[in-house]
């Protein structure tokens, strides 16, 4: 019963339980990702570990709701998302080979390291390709399934947004 309140009230667009739909899919997503590293042993690329970075995002957001900049927090937080869904829509395309990746070419900061460090570094790095599917769930890759998990959050802050804006316009 809690949980069909919950739902209308995401589809009536409350901002804070929205709000609080996103800091909770932030969290379950950077978990899953962490889990998936630490217990199924799958080495994430460098885009896959870009597309946490709006999670994070979102959740830095979330700090700003006791400040009272409710509106600020949401259009950003739906921000975050949008750019998180354009990120997997990039990678999840390079896995399908329907395109290219450019921006695959490792993480690696040599800053003051000697060439024998660096080489070291290296050679110790696990290489993972941005454009290989590592494991598929129902034919989806996790790329794919946080596409559309990112694309879900960013067309539930749009609704918000639009009632929200519209609730205003109203007054």
């Amino acid at each position: 019963m809690k949980l069909l309140s919950f739902c209308q009230k995401i589809r009536d667009g409350d901002v804070m339980t929205t709000l609080a739909l996103f800091t909770f899919a932030s969290i379950f997503a950077l978990l899953f990702a962490y889990f998936s590293e630490i217990f199924l042993s799958l080495t994430p690329c460098t885009l896959c570990l870009w597309q946490r970075i709006p999670y994070v995002a979102a959740l830095f957001g979330t700090v700003t709701v006791p400040l009272g900049l409710i509106r600020l927090t949401l259009y950003g937080q739906t921000l975050a998302f949008a750019v998180g869904s354009g990120l997997a829509l990039y990678h999840s395309g390079g896995e399908r080979k329907l395109w290219a990746l450019t921006a695959c070419a490792g993480d690696f900061r040599p800053g003051e390291m000697s060439i024998d460090e660096l080489s070291a570094k290296l050679s110790a790095l696990p290489v993972v390709p941005c454009n290989q599917l590592q494991e598929t769930l129902f034919g989806l890759s996790f790329t794919n399934y946080n596409l559309i998990f990112s694309l879900a959050l960013t067309i539930i802050g749009i609704r918000a947004i639009l009632l929200l804006n519209g609730r205003k316009n109203e007054s």
